[in-house]
Order: structure tokens, then sequence, then C-alpha cells
């Protein structure tokens, strides 16, 4: 084999590779802010900040970094969300409530990981929103879903979603069953982009390297 077309191979080898790893980079994605449009229930053991911190979860992952997939099939609900460690509205409330998240940056995001609470105060039925800005003025619909009451030691509960490139994601939603108007969640994150996916320049790049490659080839033929 020529040395050009070793290049060449060489070339063309790290292109599918870097192709397949952007196809298949599927992070999961930790907010780095959520708020509520009714209050929690109190600041400390069930405050809103409960839903994004990781502390009701068996295991921990990096945002960003760690795998959606391996650890949404091995993260489980440690402790009961109604107890410690998870997020509950004051009573009284009238639903849907809203629920908005702000991931930090802008992500591809695909899927939802919830670990729901235990009792009857779980998250039921909700909608996806994708914002184009943190006020939440202009929203896109990324589907309706119903989640259920859990168990501790149970995984979580994944929602394939419409894909949207977004920063900022809203929750609608209301309790599986509405008997005091309380809201009770234990930790939600989600499957985005990874930051080591290829640029589109510099794939072309390399597209446009391999071009002249088969070109210097053919004329060396």
């Amino acid at each position: 084999m020529s040395k050009t077309s070793a290049l060449f191979t060489a070339a063309a080898t790290a292109f599918m590779t870097l192709a397949v790893a952007s196809a298949h980079a599927t992070p999961i994605i930790g907010p780095v802010a959520v708020s509520a449009s009714i209050a929690d229930l109190d600041s400390t053991t069930y405050a809103i900040g409960n839903l994004i911190n990781q502390s009701g979860l068996s295991s921990s992952y990096t945002s960003g970094v760690t795998d959606f997939s391996t650890f949404v099939a091995s993260a489980t609900l440690t402790t009961s969300p109604s107890s410690t460690n998870g997020w509950a509205s004051t009573t009284g409330n009238q639903f849907p409530a809203f629920i908005d998240f702000d991931l930090g940056a802008v992500s591809l995001v695909s899927r939802m990981a919830l670990w729901n609470d235990t009792d009857i105060q779980a998250l039921g039925a909700f909608q996806i929103f994708a914002s184009a800005d943190a006020a939440f003025t202009t929203l896109t619909s990324l589907g309706a879903f119903t989640g259920a009451v859990q168990n501790i030691g149970t995984l979580a509960q994944v929602f394939d979603i419409a894909d949207a490139t977004t920063q900022y994601i809203r929750i609608s939603g209301s309790p599986v069953v509405n008997v005091n108007g309380l809201l009770n969640i234990g930790e939600i994150a989600f499957e985005g982009a990874t930051s080591t996916v290829p640029e589109p320049t510099s794939l072309a790049l390399l597209g446009l390297g391999l071009a002249g490659l088969r070109v210097t080839r053919r004329r060396k033929a």
C-alpha cells in the first residue's frame, strides 16, 4: 500500500470514528437552576433545588459526561421524596403547575428521566415545553406524558421527547391524584448533546482533506 493510500485510509477511518461518536454521544444533562410557579412546602427538607441535586439517588452523575442510558439503567430512588431529598409544594394549589429548568447552555435534548414520588401526590399528567428565552415567553411543545407513583429502589421513568435545541425547559403538570393541592417529585434530569461532538466546521474541513487526498491519488496514478 502506498503512503498516499495509507494516509487516505487513516483519514477515512478518523472521519467515520468522528461520525459514529457524534451519532452515539448521549450524556445526561443536569439543570443548573430550577424554579416553580408554586411555593415549596418548606425551604430546607422540600426545597425545589432537590429536584436537581441528586440527593435522593443511589449514585451520582457528571453533567455532560456520564452516559444517560447507562445511568438511568442503574441509578435508583433511595428515599421517599415525601420524607426527604425531594421537592414538595405547599398544599391547596391549582394545577397544572409550572416547573422551569435552566440547562446552563444550549443543548440538543431528546429524553427526560423522572424519579417520582412514592405516593399519589407524585407527578402524573404533564407536558414538556422548550423555551427560546429565560422568561418562557415563547414555548414549543415537546410532548404530553403521564408519570406514575414509584417505589424506593426503582429506576427512573424515562420519556422520549421531541428533539429540541434549547437551554430552557418547562414542565406543566399535575399530581397523580389531587387530594390536597400538593405536588411531590424526587429528581429530574435530561439527555442532551455532548460537548465533544465535532463542530460542523471540523467535519467539513476533514471532508475537504479527504477530497484533496483523492485528487492527489488520482494524479499520481
